[in-house]
Formats: C-alpha cells, sequence, structure tokens
C-alpha cells in the first residue's frame, strides 16, 4: 500500500494533545492573573504560567506547525496513491544538495524544476515518468521526468544526525553530476522517521519492475 499508514492519524493527535495544553495554559493563567491583587500568590502563578508559554513559543509553534504539515503530506499522498493505483510513492525529504541537482537534470531535460529545498515531496514513478508533487489535497506537480530517462533504482545508506538511513539512488540518463540520492520518510513530522530498510527495498524493486517495462 502506498499511503503512509498512520501519518495522519498520528498528525491528528499531535494536533489534539498540543493545542487544548497551549490554550489551556492560557486561559488559566489569564484567569489568574486578570482581577487578582498584584503579587499575590494566584497572580504570580498565573504569569508564570504566561510566561512559559511565550517562552516555550517556538516548541508550541513546531509541533503544532509540523502536525498541520503531517496532515497536508497524508492528504497528498492519499489523492496521489487514487490517481496513480499501480505506481510507487514515496515522502521524500528535499536536501539543500537535492534541489540543485533536480535543476540540473530538468535543465538537461529542457523543462524546468520548482522543487524547494528544506521541504518534504511525494516522488510518483509509474511507467510513463517520475514526477515530484508537492501541495496537499490537490498535488501540484514540480517535476517530470521521463521513464525512459531512468536507468536504475539501487538501495543505498546515507548519514544525517549521526544515523544510517536507508534510501534511494536513481540514475538518470541525462544526469549531469551525481546520481540522486533520495531519503524517504514514512512520518514527515517532528523527528522524521526514515522508511525501513525492507519497505524500501521492495519499493525499489517495484521501480525496477517500472525501469525494465
Amino acid at each position: 500500500m502506498n499511503v503512509t499508514e498512520g501519518v495522519g492519524v498520528r498528525a491528528q493527535r499531535q494536533l489534539v494533545a498540543v493545542v487544548p495544553i497551549v490554550a489551556g495554559l492560557i486561559i488559566v493563567g489569564a484567569a489568574l492573573t486578570i482581577g487578582q491583587p498584584a503579587f499575590s500568590g494566584l497572580f504570580i502563578l498565573g504569569f508564570a504560567l504566561l510566561v512559559l508559554v511565550v517562552l516555550s513559543s517556538s516548541l508550541w509553534i513546531i509541533l503544532i506547525a509540523y502536525a498541520v504539515f503531517a496532515l497536508r503530506a497524508d492528504r497528498r499522498m492519499r489523492a496521489l496513491s487514487a490517481a496513480h493505483p499501480d505506481a510507487v510513492l514515496l515522502h521524500v525529504v528535499v536536501t539543500a544538495s537535492l534541489a540543485p541537482q533536480l535543476k540540473a537534470l530538468a535543465a538537461a531535460l529542457g523543462t524546468a524544476s520548482r522543487v524547494r529545498v528544506r521541504t518534504y515531496v511525494t516522488v510518483v514513478v509509474d511507467a510513463a515518468s517520475v514526477t515530484f508533487h508537492g501541495g496537499a489535497g490537490a498535488p501540484t506537480e514540480l517535476l517530470r521526468i521521463p521513464r525512459a530517462s531512468l536507468v536504475s533504482a539501487q538501495l543505498v545508506m546515507t548519514t544525517a544526525a549521526r544515523r544510517d538511513l536507508p534510501s534511494l539512488l536513481l540514475l538518470f540518463a541525462e544526469m549531469p553530476g551525481e546520481p540522486l540520492v533520495l531519503v524517504p520518510v514514512s512520518w514527515p513530522g517532528v523527528a522524521p522517521k526514515p522508511v525501513e530498510h525492507g519497505v524500501l527495498e521492495q519499493k525499489i524493486g517495484a521501480i525496477d519492475a517500472h525501469v525494465a517495462r
């Protein structure tokens, strides 16, 4: 199954857990400070809660933003899976080195790449093409590469954050430089979770079947 199991559910649970906590701290903090004598016990407690929210605001913003982002990625994956039932789909991290590689490959093919660095895209590999998609419920095509240009797909290991991550190496006939190395993830949120080694092997086998057609 191409749809990443549990991404939408996990993102929803993260929102359900985080939003009420933040809202509760703000409401309780405001209720304790408003109308209380300055520097009373309740006033100090309420003020401390509000300060805690402000000091930890970056954490709350990250948790909420990434949960929303994961929901969008899940909707995109589901829409693409429905539109391309026989294709291989992967969430992929766009690293600082991958974006210029895609731009160079697109130029060699006489097209343009709209893939941006430091985000996630969904790669769709079928008998016709290798496409990179962004967007949410209505996926946006960012780059299309003819399947005939794909020479091979291989499983390699890359190192990031002191971890060895199962990755996908794609070799294209028109690639002007090094082959593309994509890092697929099963959870595109806070603390991204890479696709398991065995699962990626199966997907690469499916990609090889498309290449052989």
